[in-house]
């Protein structure tokens, strides 16, 4: 017991060591990191409009918090290297294989879930809500909002691109049967476009944006169950 207790302290001094790296790293380059990514919402402002920064403390607890929400996504892969690592020793072989590519898999998702996001839904996003605003009124958004609405949009949408993977997983875990997913496929798409509805602003194309991507995954997660499960079926058998 004294052994694993030592190998996680070693393990998680490991990860903090390399989120403290990369978040001195992101914190230097943090006015760079901040325009790169406020840039959906500064192509949607009109050229004489630019953020601001109503609270006194913001122009330093911003950089503070970006740097650390980036660092937390970058050291995330060392991360669930060391954990898996950690675990590996008390799991078979077939286990260890279908571990290491669940996580490879997710990580692969959640990224692409992140660029989808930030190059395909933000800038229709932001420029419809640029473009909606009334005569006479101005959008000069709070850099601090800015950051934390961006980051929350693009963390909902790198969640969301796991539904493949969680729908797989069911499969394979015997939790749920591919008639189950096939047969709940209605009550799915109204829970996409409720979740539409809940995690993005109130605007009918944020939602459509976030409730079809979620109802393409749930279809793709249910062919992928299929396909994974008649490879399973077909695989031989060993015997000892």
């Amino acid at each position: 017991m004294l052994n694993h207790l030592l190998e996680l302290r070693r393990r998680t001094l490991y990860v903090f060591t390399c989120f403290t790296a990369l978040f001195a790293v992101f914190f230097y380059f943090a006015p760079d990191l901040f325009h790169f990514m406020m840039t959906p919402l500064l192509q949607a402002l009109p050229k004489s409009d630019s953020l601001i920064a109503t609270q006194l403390t913001s122009p330093l607890l911003t950089p503070i918090k970006l740097a650390a929400d980036a660092a937390i996504l970058a050291s995330a892969p060392f991360a669930l290297f060391h954990a898996w690592r950690f675990a590996a020793p008390g799991l078979y072989p077939q286990e260890r294989q279908g571990l290491s590519w669940a996580i490879v898999a997710s990580m692969g998702l959640f990224c692409l879930g992140v660029l989808f996001c930030f190059y395909g839904v933000l800038p229709f996003m932001l420029q419809f809500l640029a473009n909606a605003l009334p005569p006479g009124v101005r959008l000069m958004p709070d850099m601090a909002y800015a950051v934390g609405f961006i980051t929350w949009m693009l963390l909902i949408f790198g969640l969301c691109f796991q539904v493949p993977l969680l729908c797989t997983l069911l499969v394979h875990l015997q939790i749920l049967q591919i008639s189950t997913l096939k047969m709940i496929r209605p009550y799915m798409i109204v829970t996409a476009f409720a979740l539409g509805m809940l995690l993005t602003p109130p605007d009918v194309l944020s939602q459509v944006m976030l409730a079809i991507p979620l109802c393409l995954l749930y279809e793709l997660g249910i062919i992928l169950a299929v396909v994974f499960s008649k490879s399973e079926t077909a695989a031989p058998i060993k015997t000892p």
